[in-house]
């Protein structure tokens, strides 16, 4: 209804006190400046609020909330208005004398008397309300005040200070956020009211979504935010309240005893964990919702190759401290791996010997000269088909005999022996008097160590017999 402030102060319990119809008109002076931060707009052809809140400089809608303005006889003003007097409850008689009583007013223009307050009560107690005007909420049919739920009236009663701006216009669109939908009330009690004891409080209760796209697993030892991904939103007035959304436990499934136990998050135990996430909001209600999440240990294990291993050397017939597998080592998140790689070795005339277990590969034995490709091979613990492969190259190379004062075909035949290749530079001559001089080239750093060149010094035969 449209309000006219009774003079007479109301002795309750439930009533703070009444205003006096000076202390009202002061009220409505206090600087337009007294409160910045939330800014009201309510649209009286959809009858909705719109809430807003300065965030960096700029107006957010936050929040949305069904009223009811006035009927086409007495209708709500339009224009931009400051809030002004608020009172926990207030008195309100009518120009007929109509006595009624609302919760959380806050006076919007002293001139018309027109507040945003609670549906009116009969009377000053909690069961007391119109229930046939709050299932007006969200369509017009006031005396010309801006008539919201109790818990609605709360929540500006507690944010909106005095001098907080107020747009009172007319659209066919409801808002920013939209028009939420109505509750339904046939008690008396308003089912949004939050005093203690109320019997049929009944707000829908806020929606935990957690995304799609939130991780259900995460590697050992990796970052991971519980709270990431996971959103709360209060039906009632279609406002996002993700930021009062607490982790209210964690359990670990123990496969032992078959059954969840009360644990802490941590991704450095392997395990499955279930999340409970919890809201309580003191302008709807509570809520909660589990999510599970997996931590394992499946990538693929990392090779690592000691420095100078890739490009080493062994002597033929495994003379060296080195073998196959010295300087590789491999682990995952969880542990060493190294004692699980598998080693395939390819010879230099190509033979392949496939499959060493570690213990095979530091047995291996080097018996050709030249170049080896050895292969690695190591599989996840938990995860079979997360394998990791590493190649090197070894160079096999045989002692070189001394070969200096021999003749060319001795010396041949030793290099051969030693499994080298040999090539004659220079055929040896009759005509020069002095004895065979025979030299070894072996250039280092090169991929094959099975070539020598024999350099054969001109001169007479020592043993007379030629080369």
């Amino acid at each position: 209804m449209k309000s006219v402030l009774n003079r007479k102060t109301i002795i309750s319990l439930m009533i703070v006190f009444a205003m006096a119809m000076a202390m009202v008109a002061l009220s409505a002076t206090v600087s337009h400046a007294a409160s910045g931060t939330y800014w009201l707009k309510i649209n009286k052809q959809r009858n909705v609020i719109t809430a807003y809140k300065k965030v960096s400089g700029k107006w957010k809608p936050i929040r949305a909330m069904l009223c009811t303005t006035g009927a086409a006889s007495t209708p709500t003003p339009s224009g931009t208005f400051y809030g002004g007097y608020k009172a926990r409850w207030l008195h309100m008689v009518d120009e007929h004398g109509g006595s009624t009583y609302e919760q959380y007013t806050m006076l919007v223009n002293s001139s018309t008397q027109i507040y945003i307050h609670s549906v009116w009560y009969y009377s000053p107690k909690h069961s007391a309300q119109s229930s046939k005007e709050f299932n007006k909420l969200g369509s017009r049919g006031s005396h010309g005040c801006i008539r919201t739920s109790t818990m609605d009236a709360k929540w500006i009663y507690d944010h909106c200070k005095v001098g907080t701006k107020i747009t009172i216009y007319s659209s066919k669109k409801s808002g920013a956020l939209g028009k939420p939908k109505a509750l339904h009330s046939s008690s008396g009690w308003d089912p949004t009211d939050p005093v203690k004891g109320n019997p049929h409080f009944n707000m829908r209760k806020p929606v935990i979504t957690i995304s799609k796209s939130k991780a259900t697993t995460v590697q050992y030892g990796k970052s991971y935010s519980l709270k990431s991904k996971v959103s709360v939103k209060d039906p009632n007035a279609l406002q996002n309240i993700t930021s009062r959304l607490k982790v209210s436990s964690v359990y670990k499934w123990n496969s032992s005893s078959k059954k969840w136990v009360k644990s802490s998050f941590s991704t450095k135990k392997l395990g499955t964990y279930k999340i409970v996430y919890y809201v309580n909001d003191p302008y709807s209600t509570k809520a909660s919702k589990a999510f599970k999440v997996k931590v394992v240990d499946t990538a693929a294990p990392t090779i690592s190759v000691a420095a100078n291993t890739a490009s080493r050397k062994v002597t033929l017939g495994g003379t060296d401290a080195v073998n196959a597998i010295s300087g590789i080592t491999a682990k995952q998140a969880t542990g060493s791996r190294t004692s699980a790689i598998q080693t395939t070795i390819t010879a230099p005339d190509k033979t392949v010997t496939k499959d060493l277990t570690y213990a095979e590969a530091k047995a291996f034995t080097f018996d050709q000269v030249g170049r080896y490709k050895i292969t690695y091979s190591v599989a996840n613990k938990y995860n079979a088909n997360a394998v990791s492969t590493k190649s090197i190259y070894v160079y096999c190379q045989s002692t070189v005999p001394a070969l200096t004062g021999m003749k060319y075909t001795v010396a041949e035949a030793a290099a051969k022996t030693a499994g080298f290749t040999v090539t004659k530079v220079e055929e040896y001559s009759a005509t020069v008097a002095s004895g065979i001089v025979i030299s070894q080239d072996v250039t280092a750093g090169t991929k094959s160590y099975k070539a020598i060149t024999l350099t054969v010094s001109k001169g007479t035969d020592p043993a007379g017999t030629g080369a």
